[in-house]
């Protein structure tokens, strides 16, 4: 140990304003200048960042020491931390104003601690060295401070160095003390001793996104909700900005819109945290405009965010709307030729359907109901947004018409998803039975005597032979009765007149007897 002397008392009030100007130097924010010690005895190292025994405090000073006993803190992220500096005079000299500070760095592998104030430096009024029955004891002092770990502090031990400015005889002179600090980080946080290998950028992503309601229609109004998450497990995410990119739509560059609108007139969303390995929803009410074409709308999100150390990040994902348009289409004026069959017979049916919406209808086909009639089944295939498919087929008259001869044509078409949807049209066909004559049926019954044998040909002649002469007797007969039963009519007439005239009964009796004489 150098020998010191008595300290002068020369030294006026300047030098003590001296020593406070070196200590205003030093700064609590020094960074890079502070002179370590040689002999730091090196400690074997297990790979965790954590040494198998703590490290000793050193010092580049012979007067000053850390005093014995002396206990390393374990400071633990996001926690407070009381660091005690035990201070020893090693010299036989008594030292006044002895300032001490802390030697802050701003970057986190040098320093575990939050910077909460702009100063840290604290005072030992006095100092006492060895002799003048001084024990150990007495010629130590104890500085206390509190820190706050760093959130994303790494697992190890941190230096912890102190400037100290002292006065001896021969002046002012400054050394460096150190100390240590056990530091245990957050779940899944990197080793000090590898330069904190294992830490993970904070990612936010998109996992999934939701629409009310599900099925988002050209023209309605529906609210997007968007699901977020952390995916860092260590390290939660704050101050995010979400900005939707909307997609545009139109023909050309001069008729070009944005599909989407935001009822609120503003696009942008505001996260103010999301914990580490945590999610949030935001959401957003918007517009589709009403002519939009049936198809998904990808909509970009942009984020922007920073972590706990307050670095900033972005990120970028894209979700897909699927917008659909209410598929329409009209039905024209009905041809049916003839509008009145009979059973066994056809009418052709021809119309039109075109294709009014903004929507191809797919698998188009018509079929027709009826309980009078049967068949004209017509597939048309896929009609596009303002195209036409044309219906010309046969329908087949079944059965005679019971009711009011209403006829249903119903056009079946399915979407884009493969759903199945129907519509119907209404028409007038009366069917009535088949009628048939006799010459009709004696043209059949030629039509077998020729193909038949010449015994059944003269059979059949026969009997139409037999059947005509029988209904001509009958026919004569007919008509003289009821000439018979017409002249008996008059002649009771003229009786009558006769009788209401006053003529004899006499008269009478002998014109009737010679009228049934007559009869």
């Amino acid at each position: 140990m150098r020998k010191t002397k008595e300290v002068k008392t020369k030294f006026s009030k300047i030098a003590m304003l001296f020593a406070i100007a070196m200590t205003v130097a030093a700064g609590v924010f020094a960074t890079g200048t502070t002179v370590w010690a040689t002999n730091v005895e090196e400690k074997s190292n297990s790979g965790n960042g954590i040494y198998d025994e703590e490290p000793t405090p050193i010092s580049t000073s012979d007067f000053i020491m850390v005093g014995g006993n002396w206990v390393t803190p374990t400071a633990t992220y996001g926690r407070t931390v009381n660091v005690v500096l035990p201070l020893v005079n090693m010299s036989t000299v008594n030292l006044n104003n002895v300032i001490v500070t802390p030697v802050i760095a701003s970057n986190s592998s040098e320093w575990p601690f939050e910077i909460e104030t702009s100063g840290y430096t604290q005072t030992i009024s006095d100092l006492p060295g060895r002799g003048n029955g001084q024990n150990d004891m007495d010629r130590r002092r104890e500085l206390t401070w509190t820190f706050k770990t760093r959130s994303d502090v790494l697992n190890g031990y941190y230096k912890v160095p102190f400037n100290v400015i002292y006065q001896t005889s021969e002046g002012f002179e400054t050394t460096t003390v150190t100390t240590w600090v056990r530091a245990v980080g957050a779940p899944g946080s990197g080793n000090l001793s590898d330069g904190g290998a294992g830490i993970s950028t904070p990612r936010v992503i998109i996992t999934g996104f939701d629409t009310v309601p599900a099925d988002v229609y050209a023209g309605d109004t529906f609210t997007l909700t968007l699901h977020l998450k952390n995916t860092s497990k260590r390290t939660a995410v704050s101050n995010m900005q979400i900005d939707l990119t909307t997609p545009t739509a139109g023909k050309d560059q001069e008729s070009t819109y944005e599909a989407f609108l935001p009822t609120s007139g503003s696009n942008t969303l505001y996260v103010e945290k999301i914990n580490a390995d945590g999610t949030a929803d935001i959401s957003i009410e918007m517009t589709a405009k009403a002519d939009l074409s049936q198809k998904p709308y990808a909509i970009a999100v942009n984020m922007a965010y920073e972590d706990s150390k307050y670095s900033p990040f972005t990120a970028t994902a894209n979700v897909s709307i699927p917008v659909k348009q209410e598929s329409r289409f009209d039905i024209g004026s009905m041809e049916v030729l003839p509008a009145d069959i009979s059973v066994g017979d056809q009418t052709n049916v021809m119309f039109s359907i075109f294709n009014t919406g903004k929507t191809t209808l797919y698998n188009v086909q018509v079929k027709f109901e009826g309980d009078s009639v049967s068949g004209g089944e017509t597939f048309i295939g896929k009609i596009e947004p303002g195209a036409t498919g044309n219906v010309d087929t046969m329908v087949t008259g079944e059965a005679a018409t019971m009711d009011d001869g209403i006829v249903k044509a119903v056009v079946y078409y399915e979407d884009e998803a493969g759903k199945v949807y129907t519509q119907e049209q209404e028409f007038t066909l009366f069917v009535s039975e088949a009628f048939v004559d006799d010459g009709m049926m004696y043209d059949d019954m030629m039509i077998e005597e020729e193909s038949g044998s010449g015994h059944k040909v003269a059979i059949i002649v026969t009997i139409v032979i037999v059947v005509l002469i029988a209904g001509t007797i009958t026919a004569v007969i007919i008509i003289k009765k009821r000439k018979k039963k017409k002249e008996q009519m008059e002649l009771e007439a003229e009786l009558d007149d006769d009788a209401d005239a006053g003529e004899g009964t006499e008269g009478s009796s002998d014109a009737e007897q010679d009228n049934s004489d007559e009869v």
